[in-house]
């Protein structure tokens, strides 16, 4: 249920109150207000949707109290108050709370939130988009919330976590900008070591929008546990923020976690374009078994060039996955015959990668269809043999497209190839002993559409595109 006008009967109307399991309170009420002056405007409308929606939390939260299982909250601070108080008397089978709050600007500064919640055992799932002084409720929801498994933090907040010593999955994102309370790297560092002994997935990181606001960050000012002994997933989205005493974002560190299955790890947009370019130096250069035990690695804001991966199982020799997310703003302008090598040394050297079963690449490289079958078709002897189970090239945005020019590059035989929808077919063919190929954002003509797809189709061939 999505209120966005004023309350009317169509909040009772539910004749069968089990059907009510989900709320969301958004703002809205703006199109239904006019007026001269803008100011005005804005805080009558924003007093105004306060109003509504706590009228709203009180009316639906008493009616439909035993079923409700989730809550979605998008307002004010000054709503906050009210959502606590039927929180206090209603809602007893609640799964899962979201709360969202812009900063509190010129609302008044947050009332005391009364006596504590009563326990939510069933409260397993929190997500807080917020800053400034949400803390209070923040911390008497957690409290109240023995049984959490997963929390979403996007804000420069850090609760005390004693009270919920199940939590499984944590997420921090920190944020900056004028109106945003400070990073606090120590404090996050004592959030997560409250937590350390039951996380199984971990991930930090910071919105800099666009690179305008960046803390500024030692390696001692944010550091990861000891040990976590759960630990299967690390996500260090930031390793130019996150530095950790091994200056590494932690990774070096992490040869302590003996459960650690997966790593994902990118830069800030704050950070220079060589910035992941010198950590992948250093991490793979090291010349040390950094984990025995994980098997995917995800790399985000890679660059083009992926010489220092060939390294990749020295330093972890138990990988099996690897997914790239190539640097979108890379500065890279070329095009033709020069995306096509790139692309082709990109394949050669992944696909020469002893023991990896799936990769993954989700490219920005701009590439015709004939660059995307040549890369491929000067490669395809390296999928005889192999281990590889799973290819996947994707395009990040529906802009990204391959189009399809077989038929000019076959008249004017570039590449040295006169006949693309025959060397295409002999590329997929090559492809036969895989379980799955994936190819995004490929624009067929008519033509080639009809022939690649008959023959993957009467070859009996794993590949897909979409």
């Amino acid at each position: 249920m999505d209120h966005l006008a004023p309350p009317s009967p169509i909040c009772m109307a539910l004749s069968n109150p089990v059907l009510c399991r989900s709320i969301t309170i958004s703002k809205g009420c703006k199109r239904y207000v006019n007026f001269d002056d803008a100011s005005t405007a804005s805080n009558l409308i924003g007093t105004l949707h306060s109003r509504v929606a706590e009228i709203l939390i009180l009316t639906v939260c008493n009616k439909y109290s035993d079923t409700i299982q989730e809550i979605t909250v998008h307002c004010r601070v000054a709503v906050l108050p009210t959502l606590y108080q039927s929180l206090s008397v209603y809602c007893p089978q609640l799964k899962r709370l979201t709360v969202e709050c812009r900063p509190r600007g010129m609302d008044p500064a947050l009332e005391k939130l009364g006596a504590p919640l009563p326990v939510k055992s069933k409260l397993e799932c929190i997500r807080f988009i917020m800053d400034d002084q949400a803390n209070p409720f923040m911390q008497q929801v957690l409290n109240a919330a023995p049984n959490l498994k997963t929390l979403f933090i996007t804000g420069n907040l850090y609760p005390d976590l004693s009270q919920n010593p199940n939590l499984d999955h944590l997420c921090h994102i920190g944020r900056g900008g004028p109106s945003s309370r400070g990073f606090n790297g120590n404090a996050l560092s004592r959030v997560i070591s409250q937590v350390a002994n039951s996380l199984t997935q971990l991930k930090v990181g910071f919105n800099t929008y666009r690179g305008k606001y960046c803390p500024l960050t030692g390696p001692k000012e944010f550091s990861l546990p000891r040990n976590m002994p759960q630990l299967k997933i690390l996500h260090n989205r930031c390793i130019d923020i996150f530095k950790c005493p091994d200056e590494m974002g932690g990774l070096i560190g992490a040869v302590k976690y003996q459960n650690l299955d997966q790593l994902i790890f990118g830069r800030s947009n704050a950070a220079g374009k060589d910035a992941l370019d010198n950590f992948l130096e250093k991490l793979f250069n090291c010349g040390d078994v950094l984990s025995r035990t994980v098997k995917k690695v995800v790399i985000k804001d890679v660059p083009e060039s992926l010489g220092l991966l060939a390294n990749l199982k020295i330093v972890y020799p138990a990988v099996t996955e690897l997914e790239l997310f190539f640097l979108r703003d890379d500065g890279i302008t070329l095009r033709g015959d020069v995306n096509q090598a790139v692309f082709r040394s990109q394949i050669q050297l992944l696909l020469s990668i002893r023991g990896l079963t799936k990769i993954t690449l989700n490219m920005t490289l701009e590439l015709s269809l004939s660059g995307l079958v040549k890369g491929l078709a000067d490669n395809k002897y390296l999928f005889k043999g192999k281990e590889l189970k799973q290819l996947k090239l994707l395009r990040g945005s529906d802009t990204d497209i391959i189009v399809d020019d077989l038929d000019d590059a076959g008249q004017t035989k570039r590449f040295g190839v006169g006949n693309f929808i025959q060397e295409f077919e002999n590329v997929l063919l090559a492809m036969k002993d895989l379980e799955l190929v994936e190819i995004s954002a490929v624009t067929f003509r008519g033509p080639t559409a009809h022939r690649v797809i008959s023959f993957i189709r009467d070859e009996n061939l794993p590949v897909r595109f979409y």
